[in-house]
């Protein structure tokens, strides 16, 4: 499968297994399937199916508002509510992530959503040109955004070259009150969440572990969770090694 190597703003380069063309064909028809299968009912409880032609206009408005707000929103919505995924994208155990590997934020579905028209106008093919051309999986929308398309059916992301031990003098550490407070029980525990992400792709303990962190120190850091420990790790061997 197909994959994207990225380089943090902090020098830590994760990989992603890209979600391929087929996949993202399929969750695409299973949400158009979703959304036809939705307009039918409404309009077939409104006993509109046969035509509009004796319509008055208000029941005409209800129509158009109740099969339209969710067929324009559809996707907006269930990539900001599901974290990236719609229902079609759920089955087919892909996701929406910003190239850092971090949640995308409003602005950046937004994005993706505001240019969703442009990418699926000739039948898509302006999306699938984008996707087989480019080297990060992105059609228009991700590039305007920052976003690509992942697989959840490989390993979850994993970082590409972990250098927990490899800190030359020309390292800057990014925290200083953290690791004053942090203790050598605790590095540890975290090194062995990031050895146990890196070799199995299990994120759930790194995630547990960063997001107490944050909590205690009211410290948000890099977005992505793994790399905000490999960066903490980063800098208590620089403080060791300088001490």
């Amino acid at each position: 499968m197909e994959k994207v190597n990225i380089t943090t703003s902090h020098n830590v380069q994760i990989s992603y297994a890209l979600a391929s063309i087929g996949d993202r064909l399929l969750a695409y028809l299973i949400d158009s399937l979703i959304l036809i299968a939705y307009i039918v009912i409404v309009l077939l409880s409104m006993g509109l199916l046969g035509g509009f032609q004796n319509l008055n206009s208000d029941l005409l408005v209800v129509a158009i508002v109740i099969v339209g707000i969710p067929f324009l929103f559809y996707h907006l919505l269930f990539e900001v509510f599901m974290n990236g995924q719609s229902i079609g994208k759920k089955a087919m155990s892909v996701k929406v992530v910003n190239l850092d590997g971090s949640q995308p934020s409003l602005g950046n579905y937004l994005l993706r959503w505001i240019l969703r028209p442009i990418d699926f106008s000739f039948y898509g093919a302006i999306a699938i040109l984008c996707i087989a051309l480019g080297k990060k999986g992105q059609r228009l929308g991700d590039m305007a955004a920052g976003t690509t398309v992942i697989s959840l059916k490989m390993n979850k992301p994993y970082l590409q070259e972990h250098t927990l031990s490899k800190i030359n003098q020309e390292y800057e550490p990014t925290f200083s009150e953290e690791i004053k407070v942090l203790s050598d029980q605790q590095i540890n525990v975290i090194k062995r969440a990031l050895t146990l992400y890196e070799k199995q792709g299990n994120q759930t303990p790194a995630d547990s572990l960063a997001v107490k962190i944050r909590g205690q120190f009211n410290t948000q850091g890099p977005g992505h969770n793994v790399e905000y420990l490999d960066l903490l790790v980063k800098d208590y061997e620089y403080y060791e090694s300088h001490a």
